[in-house]
């Protein structure tokens, strides 16, 4: 099971590191707007699913008076409702399961692009196990302490930032590795804000790359929360009748929510 789950963790990560680094070395010379064009890329190949699926919600919805009147009729006959519900689906040509695949490949997406921030000396800069291990011995042995353990999420991460603040003590691996690793941190971020970090609500310094850090997680809540307020606004437009979805109307305000905690989790990028 564990060596099913690592081979299908390096193929789906495969995709968003091979785009990111492609278009880093060949069209922009910096990793954070590789990853908006990358952002950008896939939501347009979506589109077309996209749009099948906000279609097909906005039927579901529109079905919702005649679904409530077979629950009315069948509540005593569980089997029998959902054998009528399936019968109104299909001469409606409505699939209900039908917003779940996209979903699920997007996330798959998400999480390997969120795998490539995570490890980008394994997945960007291409360097061996062996020489990441190297490295994190150095970059331990500066921190002191318990240094960084092999089994830390952030590992690559926190490499980077002992790098960043020594460098000359890395100079023993390789020149390859001093010279790869300082154009990567040189070019792993955007607006003056490190990809590699992740927001925090009380900086021990406030500047421009920590306001801007700060600033992420409620951008990404504010512009779910404007996709949600027009989605229902234009629900609302095409089909007047349509009653109030209660519970789900709830989630779908909560969904920004999640997006500002989650964006406080995880680094900027």
């Amino acid at each position: 099971n564990n060596r099913l789950s690592d081979e299908f963790k390096s193929n789906y990560t495969e995709i968003p590191w091979m785009a990111i680094r492609g278009m880093r070395n060949k069209i922009v010379n910096n990793y954070g707007v590789a990853i908006i064009i990358f952002t950008v890329l896939t939501k347009i190949i979506f589109l077309p699913v996209s749009y099948k699926t906000q279609k097909s919600s906005a039927r579901m919805q529109a079905l919702n008076p005649k679904l409530e009147k077979l629950r009315k009729s069948y509540q005593n006959n569980p089997q029998k409702l959902q054998e009528e519900q399936m019968k109104l689906y299909q001469e409606e040509g409505v699939n209900p399961m039908a917003s779940c695949l996209p979903a699920f490949i997007q996330m798959i997406l998400v999480f390997g692009v969120l795998d490539v921030v995570y490890r980008p000396l394994t997945h960007i800069l291409d360097f061996s196990k062996g020489t990441i291990d190297q490295a994190r011995e150095i970059a331990s042995a500066i921190m002191g302490g318990g240094g960084i353990k092999s089994t830390d999420l952030r590992r690559e991460l926190m490499i980077l930032e002992q790098f960043k603040k020594l460098p000359e003590k890395f100079s023993d691996i390789s020149v390859e590795f001093t010279s790869k690793v300082t154009d990567f941190c040189d070019n792993f971020q955007i607006f003056g804000i490190n990809l590699g970090a992740t927001p925090e609500l009380r900086p021990e310094e406030w500047n421009a790359s920590t306001i801007g850090l700060f600033l992420i997680p409620f951008l990404a809540g504010l512009a779910q929360l404007i996709q949600t307020v027009y989605m229902q606004v234009h629900q609302k437009r095409k089909n007047p009748d349509m009653p109030n979805m209660g519970a789900m109307n709830i989630m779908l305000y909560l969904m920004p929510l999640i997006s500002v905690w989650f964006a406080f989790k995880v680094p900027a990028g």
